[in-house]
């Protein structure tokens, strides 16, 4: 289970490691660069297959984009998440599903929708349901955010790259 635009789905993207896994089943999460081989190859389609990012991915590098992006927080103390889900969503102008995986807790979720996140999966020890609470314990924002208004995302000024789907 995951949240998804503040709301618990309970479908699951399965996250393959660098050091790979079958690709077969449901959808996949799969590091970036693996992700480029395996769209190259035709292995999966577009729409059963995303990919994740360290929290260290340099953005310039997308050459590009999934429809699903993640971004791997090893450490919920990890900043440079936040930066990156900033570009990937302003500069960039990536409209898809954009999760935040790792080390998630409810304590950040408020910022990271900020920042243009909105899929979450919690780290194990956090209670989904609960979890919920937090995108409505503060009103007021010091800072501009992505959080969607209807079915569109507010974004900044954009760079745009070709997505998988070809959108």
């Amino acid at each position: 289970m995951y949240i998804r635009n503040r709301e618990i789905v309970s479908d699951t993207w399965r996250i393959v490691g660098e050091s790979g896994g079958a690709l077969e089943g449901g959808f996949v999460l799969l590091p970036y660069s693996n992700w480029l081989d395996a769209i190259a190859e035709a292995k999966l389609s577009p729409k059963n297959i995303g990919a994740w990012l360290e929290t260290s991915f340099d953005s310039s590098e997308l050459v590009r984009l999934p429809d699903v992006l993640a971004i791997q927080f090893d450490q919920f103390t990890d900043g440079r998440g936040y930066s990156l889900a900033k570009i990937i969503r302003g500069r960039i102008g990536f409209k898809g599903d954009l999760f935040a995986i790792g080390d998630v807790t409810r304590d950040q979720l408020l910022d990271l929708e900020k920042c243009g996140f909105n899929c979450f999966v919690l780290r194990e020890d956090q209670d989904i349901h609960d979890s919920l609470e937090a995108f409505e314990e503060f009103n007021f924002s010091y800072r501009d955010s992505f959080v969607q208004k209807g079915s569109e995302l507010e974004t900044a000024g954009s760079k745009k790259l070709r997505h998988a789907s070809g959108h």
